[in-house]
């Protein structure tokens, strides 16, 4: 909502844009303490509405509120709020939709994102439209105590959106909103005249999709997690990091394993459907409860016309399926099943030792005979910062980062040198460090058959992509 910084539990907040709103100026010069203001032109203003007069963030802009429900060229104001200065014809007027911040503070960052409108606050202060900023100094907060603010039209009791959380010590380092002042100070507008809250935003989104684009396989991406296959169930969905990548998720995922065993093998779609083949399953279409004597399938000729099978490690004796209905015997379903739990015949359960990835799903084999703790190390979809408080995945994003987003800023101010000078120093910085990651990937360390010596064999992409091959020999101390 609003660009925030703090200093010693100063809280610094940037008054909102209003660069869009109506905007006329005085045809009468106005006293102090006056009454009414005459406009050139008054559609778009309102009765209780605030309006600034003076130049926006200059000495002796201030905020006025109209009493006026037949409001004309001639404006009544608020008898609470008249102008405390003089202004001369031609002093511009501008229609402001808030004329005071609220403040609320927290003992942690967690506290105070839950803090609503309806929780105490802190203090409300009057915007200072005199100056770029309008501060609060915190007497009674200490280094650990968190604040955020909402704009706040008193007249309509209506509130902006909150600002992202700010710890008193400022923000993190590396994260977003410190970024974000090293970016303002380098581009000289600290005060967002060029480049607003909302572009800056979008340029920082902006740059980090780039830099989580240029490579399939990021290495600071790479992470590991534990599901738990469930007895009688083979397919699973993966991991939400997973699903809205760009590139088949298979070829995200290094290794799946059970405990300490090896990882499993991996099977196209083809060759796995092979290990199944023999093997009759479907789906429960509703759920059933311990005991039930009627289970509803999705597809019953899928299965035997009697026989048994097996639902989440359930074996079930049944007598007939009619349709998609199969009768159980008295008492052979043991527990609950919910809708959509795999129905298994004809086929061997036991710990499961293939796999493959179908979509955003995961399919084992064998069928899993009982609950297994199993670990994915994959890849996973990078994610831009979304608030001042986040920090970035991307290491060493201070210069990577700033100057992609330099660049932007650059071009949004028509600078076209300065955009490509700052855009080639991004790209040159992306290069190199994807140039680093391929090393990292594909370098080893092996004996060489000379006495005091090692190979060193480097695999890097090089010339249009070609693969070449790097034997480099070096003594060892």
């Amino acid at each position: 909502m609003s660009f925030i910084y703090i200093r010693e539990n100063q809280v610094f907040i940037k008054n909102p844009d209003i660069s869009d709103a109506e905007k006329t100026y005085l045809t009468v010069a106005c006293a102090a303490s006056a009454a009414s203001i005459s406009v050139a032109d008054y559609s778009g203003f309102a009765d209780n509405d605030y309006l600034v007069l003076g130049i926006y963030s200059k000495e002796k802009a201030e905020i006025v509120l109209v009493d006026d429900v037949a409001i004309d060229a001639t404006i009544t104001l608020d008898a609470t709020d008249l102008p405390a200065y003089a202004h001369p014809a031609n002093t511009q007027v501008i229609r402001m939709p808030y004329n005071q911040i609220k403040i609320w503070s927290a003992a942690s960052e967690a506290a105070c994102l839950a803090l609503t409108t309806s929780d105490a606050v802190l203090a409300t202060t009057n915007l200072q439209v005199d100056d770029e900023y309008t501060s609060y100094d915190d007497t009674t907060g200490s280094s650990t105590t968190w604040y955020k603010v909402a704009f706040y039209n008193s007249g309509a009791t209506t509130y902006s959106d909150f600002s992202d959380p700010i710890q008193a010590t400022g923000y993190k380092a590396n994260s977003r909103g410190r970024l974000k002042g090293i970016i303002r100070s380098l581009f000289g507008d600290k005060y967002g005249k060029w480049v607003d809250e909302t572009d800056l935003n979008n340029f920082f989104y902006q740059v980090e999709t780039e830099v989580f684009d240029y490579r399939k396989k990021w290495s600071f991406l790479q992470t590991e997690s534990t599901f738990t296959l469930t007895a009688g169930v083979h397919k699973y969905v993966l991991s939400t990091q997973l699903t809205d990548i760009k590139a088949p998720t298979k070829d995200y995922i290094e290794n799946i394993w059970i405990g300490d065993n090896d990882p499993f093998a991996y099977n196209d779609r083809k060759e796995f459907d092979s290990l199944l083949e023999g093997a009759q399953w479907t789906t429960l279409s509703a759920a059933i409860l311990t005991n039930a004597t009627t289970v509803y399938l999705t597809d019953g000729s899928k299965l035997n016309d009697s026989g048994t099978c097996y639902i989440n490690g359930d074996d079930i004796a049944y007598t007939d399926i009619t349709t998609n209905t199969m009768t159980a015997g008295a008492g052979e379903v043991d527990a609950d099943h919910a809708s959509g739990s795999e129905v298994w015949q004809s086929t061997e359960l036991d710990e499961p030792t293939d796999c493959t990835v179908w979509g955003s799903d995961l399919f084992v084999y064998p069928c899993p005979d009982d609950s297994y703790i199993t670990s994915v190390n994959y890849y996973k979809k990078g994610v831009p910062m979304d608030s001042d408080n986040d920090v970035s995945e991307i290491p060493a994003s201070v210069s990577l980062l700033v100057s992609g987003v330099l660049a932007l800023c650059f071009q949004a101010k028509g600078d076209n040198v300065q955009y490509k000078e700052k855009r080639a120093e991004f790209l040159t910085g992306l290069k190199e460090m994807s140039y680093k990651e391929k090393l990292g990937q594909g370098q080893s360390l092996t004996p060489s058959d000379e006495e005091g010596y090692k190979e060193w064999e480097d695999y890097t992409d090089f010339d249009k992509g070609s693969l070449k091959l790097i034997r480099n020999r070096y003594r060892s101390s």
